[in-house]
């Protein structure tokens, strides 16, 4: 990967609240007995896919530069 896409900070923002969607909901299905928890899963892929999307599209654009 470019280091153009780690300086980007949507994508870090992102990979980084999909990383904590995650443990909240690792932590909330292991002490809670309800299902809360998939919320948390579903937005942390959302997010998480938003996120590769535009380091694809970040990493195509850097490509076509060359």
């Amino acid at each position: 990967m470019n280091l153009s896409v780690f300086k980007d900070s949507k994508f870090t923002i992102g990979m980084i609240f999909s990383f904590v969607l995650t443990l909240i909901a690792v932590i909330t299905a292991a002490t809670i007995e309800n299902k809360n928890w998939v919320i948390f899963i579903v937005l942390s892929y959302i997010i998480l896919f938003f996120s590769i999307q535009r380091v694809d599209k970040l990493y195509r654009e850097k490509g076509n530069e060359s």
